[in-house]
């Protein structure tokens, strides 16, 4: 079943003119990275969203936060029974989506409106658009809110564009004001602000790989579940790099080489291997190899010729 997901995902994208790398490992957070034009997408398809655990779903925002992808689960049901055509599920702080809703957001179809958290079905209004017609009309902030039975700091939050609506209330926001307020809700347009935190140990090649980054200016993180062990980005996101920093590189690492190039191809990123022992090969599958201190020593030369 997940098989056949993963397949269907992928034809999704590749009818829509996406360059697509499916990755279909257990030990990856990802089942495919897909991109077009500017917009990266990172894909786990699950039978279960339940299914995917805290750490895999941080690995996603890490990959995401450092390599501007945005990170989705398409997946059929939860614990609480099959997810709803046109909504918006969480799983950790990942959007989680139908194949049928993912379908028709990729192909420019339809996007969804409402989204599931904790207060129940909550949809997006347009702040921009409630407050002009609400200054248009004369009305204060108590004065809308008392309407429609919300707290003033509501209608405020509302307007900043910082809080979701219950259905209700938005129903009741667009008859007060004759309008339409409430808005898609971009399940592309996600980023992520701020790295989860580690879980896990680091390696230490890994923490110390990482802070020869962060010293040179990058947005650095480390990942546990992915083709690569380490990502990294300026601000403007335009110069990445992943990398596969290891003590020693052997024929299963080779084969996350492998993949780790396929995925940078598609994310427009460069690579790296960082070993802590001496070097026997120059690079591997064309990437190219170097010790740590040869990286310590030369990583702006490193970076920019990689």
């Amino acid at each position: 079943m997940r098989e056949e997901l993963i397949e269907e995902v992928a034809k999704s994208l590749k009818r829509e003119g996406f360059k697509v790398k499916q990755c279909i490992e257990e030990d990856i957070c990802f089942d495919i990275v897909a991109k077009r034009d500017r917009r990266a997408i990172l894909i786990k398809a699950v039978d279960n969203v339940d299914s995917v655990s805290r750490i895999q779903a941080n690995d996603m925002k890490k990959v995401s936060y450092a390599l501007n992808t945005a990170p989705i689960i398409v997946g059929l049901r939860s614990r609480r029974g099959e997810l709803i055509e046109g909504i918006v599920y969480e799983r950790y702080g990942v959007r989680a989506l139908r194949p049928e809703t993912f379908d028709k957001a990729i192909r420019g179809k339809e996007l969804p409106i409402a989204i599931v958290k904790r207060g129940g079905i909550l949809v997006k209004i347009n702040g921009h658009k409630l407050r002009k017609i609400r200054e248009e009309e004369g009305l204060s902030l108590g004065e809308i809110a008392s309407r429609v039975g919300v707290t003033r700091k509501a209608i405020y939050e509302y307007e900043r564009g910082t809080m979701y609506a219950s259905l209700e209330v938005a129903i009741r926001l667009e008859e007060e004001l004759s309008q339409r307020l409430i808005e898609p809700i971009d399940v592309f347009g996600w980023e992520c602000k701020e790295i989860p935190r580690d879980e896990e140990e680091e390696d230490v090649l890994v923490l110390r790989t990482k802070r020869i980054l962060e010293e040179y200016g990058l947005r650095t993180v480390s990942i546990k579940r992915a083709p690569f062990n380490i990502a990294a980005s300026d601000n403007r996101k335009e110069r990445k790099i992943v990398l596969q920093a290891r003590r020693e590189i052997d024929p299963r690492i080779v084969k996350r080489i492998r993949l780790m190039i396929e995925v940078a191809e598609i994310v427009d990123a460069k690579s790296l291997i960082v070993t802590n022992r001496y070097r026997q090969n120059y690079d591997v599958e064309g990437v190219p190899v170097v010790t740590f201190n040869e990286f310590s020593s030369k990583v702006d030369e490193l970076i920019e010729s990689t």
